[in-house]
């Protein structure tokens, strides 16, 4: 991942994590996020507690190539982003259904990356032109997973970011 790859990440995980920190008590039944995983790592095998979930991870997916206007090079690239949410709930608590919860949640997640209902260009800085021209969360053709439960009482989220990028990403390789 080259350095501005990793800003666009950190700034998406900073504009998620900021939001839903700020308004989940604006969404029913989504209940208070306790961690947060650091932009970037996510390891399927480590399986966080009950008491430290709902957790939220965003991780870095596949890259491609969007735009040559110049000739020279490629200049605008199409990033994929996964947000990755684990939530718990008690066996025994059907009202609201689990499906339910999963669903706020991910209008939550949605909501973070448009403010007043503009995309957000994640203020990410490239000699005074953002890095990215838009953001949002790719929910055609069945790419959003929300498997319910995954262990016993536990369900995740896994939800693709598109990000297109406005400039060419320094540090690119071509």
């Amino acid at each position: 991942m080259n350095v501005s790859r990793s800003v666009v990440l950190n700034a998406l995980f900073n504009q998620v994590s900021s939001y839903v920190k700020d308004n989940y008590s604006d969404y029913e039944y989504v209940p208070q996020f306790v961690s947060f995983g650091p932009a970037g790592y996510y390891r399927p095998f480590e399986k966080l507690p009950s008491d430290q979930q709902p957790v939220l991870y965003v991780v870095p997916g596949p890259q491609k190539p969007d735009q040559d206007a110049t000739g020279f090079g490629i200049t605008r690239w199409t990033l994929t982003f996964f947000v990755i949410v684990f939530f718990q709930r008690e066996p025994d608590v059907n009202n609201p259904p689990t499906a339910t919860v999963a669903l706020n949640i991910l209008d939550m997640l949605d909501d973070s990356l448009f403010n007043n209902g503009q995309p957000q260009t994640l203020a990410a800085q490239n000699n005074g032109v953002p890095l990215v021209a838009n953001a949002w969360f790719d929910k055609h053709a069945g790419n959003v997973e929300i498997r319910l439960p995954v262990l016993a009482n536990q369900a995740a989220i896994i939800a693709p970011v598109t990000v297109l990028t406005s400039t060419q990403l320094p540090g690119r390789m071509t």
